[in-house]
């Protein structure tokens, strides 16, 4: 796999939805999603690891976390490379976002980084000159416009959320892609509070 393709699929590893700093509905209050809390389910292959991810945000997008539960699929396009070699075999993270901080954890060593959020190096600006609106479609019953990056990536949007992310490396196709959506999750209390125990540093 050439240089631009191992880039484009590092890309991919990262959640497409932190790209976009958000937008200011008609109160002109600033958001990053056009819906105030959910709960969504994704399966996902990213060209190294195969598993399930789990997306929880309220005040729409202020406040998110992610679960992530994957092991190294036996068609990884990595397997080889040395990000695969210094990978974990299995993945159990934990990211979680507040309106101040970003949180990045491993479960199951109990440890991990805390990052400013407000320093965010990457923006909408990021992608805006590649992207390219190229049609619409629905998954789980939503209707989602459908943008394109480079020639090469899709993202399918709804409300501001990429319910699918796909791309096709060498003949094999790289996506993530929600099974369910719930509108009505209740969160907890104590959500987006990192766990007890975790020992964080300062990247």
């Amino acid at each position: 796999m050439n240089l631009l393709k191992f880039i484009l699929c590092w890309l991919f590893l990262l959640p497409i939805n932190s790209f976009i700093y958000g937008q200011s509905d008609s109160s002109h209050m600033f958001k990053y999603y056009n819906l105030r809390a959910c709960k969504i389910t994704y399966e996902f292959f990213d060209g190294l690891n195969q598993g399930e991810k789990t997306v929880i945000f309220d005040d729409s997008g202020f406040y998110e976390k992610e679960i992530v539960v994957a092991h190294m699929g036996s068609n990884s396009i990595m397997k080889d490379s040395i990000l695969a070699r210094f990978s974990k075999k299995d993945v159990n993270a934990l990211a979680i976002k507040t309106p101040q901080s970003i949180y990045s954890i491993d479960l199951d060593t109990r440890t991990g980084t805390i990052q400013d959020r407000r320093s965010s190096p990457f923006g909408d600006e990021f992608f805006s000159s590649s992207k390219k609106m190229i049609g619409r479609d629905t998954i789980l019953s939503r209707p989602c416009e459908i943008a394109q990056y480079e020639n090469a990536m899709k993202v399918w949007y709804w409300k501001n959320i990429a319910l699918k992310k796909q791309m096709v490396v060498d003949g094999i196709i790289i996506q993530e892609c929600a099974t369910s959506i719930d509108e009505l999750y209740s969160i907890k209390k104590d959500e987006f509070a990192v766990p007890k125990g975790v020992v964080l540093q300062n990247q």
